[in-house]
């Protein structure tokens, strides 16, 4: 019958192949095909051995070695959203198992070889089955070599290597470890470098195998391939790590002034870096910073001062023209022209003044939720916005970049949480405006309310009030110079009462804790909750936000930064404070 044929020719296809299939998902793409041939024939049996093909096949390899000797995994299962995963490993069925126990012993194909026993590993541990998997893998590599498909060429001698050395099998390690070598040679001679990075972390896995002589080769073909890859256009990245490698290789060898030689390599490959892109990149400025900031930081744990502040000097200079570069966003420029808003405001404004300020101070809906705002963010992580660090600029300084995903994340929140908040300032200002208008909200009359609360310092009333005089004259360069400090002391008089020292011992001194360090306190974090936490440091203390109290205390504000809005932002703080009784 055709449909027999067809069937047949389909399992015949993909098991005899090694030339053309290279994605397993064209692999599993024939085992589907088989599934519904079998089906029309009526084989039931077959139909469902090649569904279990079809799903062994659709599970991809984690290719990422650091990744793989974390989860011990080698499998890895598309995540989907409702928290299920496909093809779920856990749900294979002994008799599953069994035939690919079968299949591992009969295939002829090395490639799929490698799958069966693999799979059996993972799930049964049976040692026969890793070893089997070694030789499967050593078996493919001519293959590989043969189709240029090098990564997965130098993916099998990783992945041949840490199962060795997980068996601590002597003589399998020791054939790896030979197959390591001969690799490295073979690519290096071909001048495909770009796989040998792969290998040579493989011996470094394996270097208490290794003879000094066998190092050495890795420090002269990682020498080629950095030497290969300085001539090569925009390559620095593949340069540097060569570079690390010599380095590791270095200190292996116990040869620890040549390694700091390359060291300094590395910062230099850095410098050049920085400067191919500020000529041929566009934008050029900000990248160029990038990577000035990172030779800075090495010529400075080098020891090496003058080089240092040389390139400190340039981040300073290509990120302020950076800067210029970019669009200011003025949140002031938004207007709220919102009927349920308007009667919102006039509501607020018909009380009498000290229930409107009471109202502000206990009104929740002026502060995002952090809660809200991580849900949503955590039903955005696939998305390409979470795979870039974010760098945070500040007066002309890379003043911080996110460097692992849980950075990543807790960078976007902040910002959003930031940007939330600014929006719900707007409105508030239109609060404070309709009460100066309708109730004579003034100096005095916010004072006293403030001072009717155990939280504010009598001592502090006669500064609180040329603050509050300076704000509501339009002065809000004054207010905000004279009322952030005054903030500040309110934390710490908040921190007294809560019983925690607000002092530290610093060498033979004893000092203040910084506003960070006040802002960051478990009691204090407690009290006030997530959503007033995050208030409070994205306006004071965190370079993401506003960071108002260290850019005034260390003189770099900006006349721009001290307007109607932060200033509107502040006292919102003030009267927040008002809610805790202690």
């Amino acid at each position: 019958m055709p449909e027999k044929i067809k069937a047949q020719d389909s399992f015949k296809k993909v098991e005899s192949d090694v030339t053309d299939l290279r994605w397993y998902m064209e692999r599993a793409k024939f085992f589907g095909e088989a599934i519904k041939s079998y089906e029309e024939e009526g084989d039931m049996t077959k139909s469902t051995q090649m569904r279990w093909e079809y799903l062994l096949f659709s599970l991809n390899y984690q290719q990422d070695f650091n990744k793989r000797k974390k989860s011990k995994n080698r499998f890895v299962q598309l995540s989907h959203r409702n928290g299920s995963v496909y093809p779920d490993i856990k749900k294979f069925t002994d008799e599953q198992i069994e035939y690919y126990k079968a299949r591992a012993n009969e295939t002829s194909n090395p490639i799929h070889r490698v799958r069966y026993n693999e799979i059996i590993w993972e799930t049964k541990r049976d040692h026969t089955f890793a070893r089997n998997a070694i030789t499967a893998y050593l078996k493919c590599l001519p293959i590989f070599y043969k189709n240029n498909w090098e990564q997965e060429l130098a993916d099998s001698l990783q992945r041949a290597t840490e199962i060795s050395l997980t068996l601590n099998d002597k003589k399998a390690i020791e054939t790896v470890r030979e197959a390591l070598v001969e690799w490295l040679e073979t690519l290096s001679e071909a001048q495909k470098f770009r796989w040998c990075l792969e290998l040579i972390e493989g011996i470094l896995e394996m270097k208490r195998f290794l003879k000094d002589d066998e190092l050495e080769i890795c420090v002269d073909i990682a020498k080629s391939a950095a030497s290969f890859y300085e001539k090569g256009t925009d390559k620095y990245h593949l340069q540097q790590l060569f570079l690390e490698k010599i380095v590791i290789l270095m200190n292996t060898l116990k040869r620890p002034d040549d390694a700091l030689k390359y060291l300094e390599a590395i910062a230099e490959s850095y410098v050049n870096e920085g400067t191919w892109k500020l000529e041929h990149y566009p934008s050029g400025d900000g990248v160029a910073a990038f990577f000035y900031e990172k030779a800075a930081r090495l010529y400075r744990d080098l020891g090496l001062k003058e080089k240092s502040d040389e390139f400190i000097k340039k981040v300073k200079e290509h990120t302020i023209k950076s800067e210029k570069d970019m669009k200011r966003i003025k949140i002031a420029e938004f207007t709220i022209q919102n009927e349920p808003i308007r009667k919102y405001v006039q509501t607020i404004s018909s009380l009498s003044l000290r229930e409107a300020l009471k109202k502000i101070s206990f009104d929740n809906s002026f502060i995002p939720n952090v809660q809200s705002i991580r849900s949503d963010l955590e039903k955005q992580k696939g998305s390409l916005a979470f795979v870039f660090p974010i760098l945070s600029i500040r007066n002309g300084n890379p003043a911080l970049r996110s460097q692992t995903d849980e950075e990543i994340f807790e960078d976007h929140t902040v910002l959003r949480f930031s940007v939330e908040y600014k929006q719900r300032i707007l409105l508030l200002g239109m609060i404070f405006d309709a009460l100066v208008k309708a109730k004579n909200l003034n100096d005095e009359a916010m004072l006293n309310y403030l001072l009717s609360s155990k939280i504010y310092e009598s001592n502090s009333e006669k500064i609180l009030k040329v603050g509050f005089e300076r704000y509501f004259s339009g002065d809000y360069i004054s207010c905000l110079h004279i009322l952030i400090p005054q903030l500040e002391r309110s934390f710490r008089h908040l921190l007294t009462k809560l019983g925690v020292a607000t002092t530290i011992i610093s060498g033979d001194a004893i000092e203040e804790k910084t506003l960070g360090s006040i802002l960051r306190e478990e009691k204090l974090q407690e009290l006030l909750g997530d959503d007033i936490s995050l208030c409070t440091t994205t306006l004071l203390v965190d370079k993401r936000g506003d960071n108002l109290r260290n850019d005034i205390s260390h003189g770099l504000i900006s006349e721009n930064s001290c307007d109607k809005n932060a200033a509107n932002n502040l006292l919102h703080i003030f009267l927040l404070l008002t809610r805790f009784e202690i």
